[in-house]
């Protein structure tokens, strides 16, 4: 059966010790570790660590022994590495909070390129928006002077047809004027023409 994997509190319940001991006893003992979906780092408790029986009594470890006398074996570790090991922890710790800061930093900055973006993005879809409306009233400017010039033209054109009509109307009298005259011309004309004794003859 597969070892369970705890979290460092998990952990430390079903030892019966606190966090920070459990997570210096898997660093010492290098306790198979992985990171959790949930960003929580998880630890394998091995076969063989004692783990504090919970029914009868409670200062009894699985193996028989109790906690007095596995305390006084405490000082077999290698004072050394464990103090290695703390000093490791503590540069450890000091890494971590300058990562974190950097993160923070990071972030901010983030935030910051955030706002500046979309402050500039208004700022730019304002000055389309102000390039579009200039431009809708220059084209509306320019479709009224086309349609007056337009109204214009077919002014002109009215009263250029009109002007246009009334010379022909004129020359059209005028020209009725002289057929009646030329009438008139051949008639006289034709008059002369009659001897005399015819023209007093009537």
């Amino acid at each position: 059966m597969d070892a369970e994997w705890l979290t460092y509190r998990e952990a430390a319940e079903r030892l019966g010790s606190n966090i920070e001991a459990v997570r210096q006893r898997a660093i010492r003992c290098r306790w198979p570790r992985i990171l959790g979906n949930d960003k929580r780092a998880r630890v394998q408790i091995p076969e063989g660590v004692t783990i504090p029986v919970r029914e009868g009594n409670e200062g009894a470890f699985r193996d028989g022994t109790d906690r007095a006398s596995r305390k006084g074996n405490e000082g077999a570790y290698d004072r050394p590495l464990i103090k290695a090991l703390e000093a490791h922890v503590e540069t450890l710790k000091a890494q971590l909070a300058a990562a974190e800061a950097r993160i923070d930093k990071q972030a901010e900055d983030l935030v910051a390129y955030d706002a500046a973006y979309a402050g500039g993005l208004a700022a730019e879809r304002a000055k389309v928006a102000a390039r579009d409306a200039q431009h809708a009233a220059d084209l509306a400017g320019e479709r009224e002077r086309a349609d007056e010039a337009i109204a214009a033209f077919a002014a002109r054109d009215a009263q250029h047809a009109a002007e246009l009509k009334a010379e022909q109307a004129q020359t059209e009298k005028a020209i009725a004027a002289f057929s009646a005259l030329a009438e008139r011309l051949d008639a006289l004309a034709a008059e002369r023409a009659k001897p005399w004794w015819r023209r007093l003859a009537g």
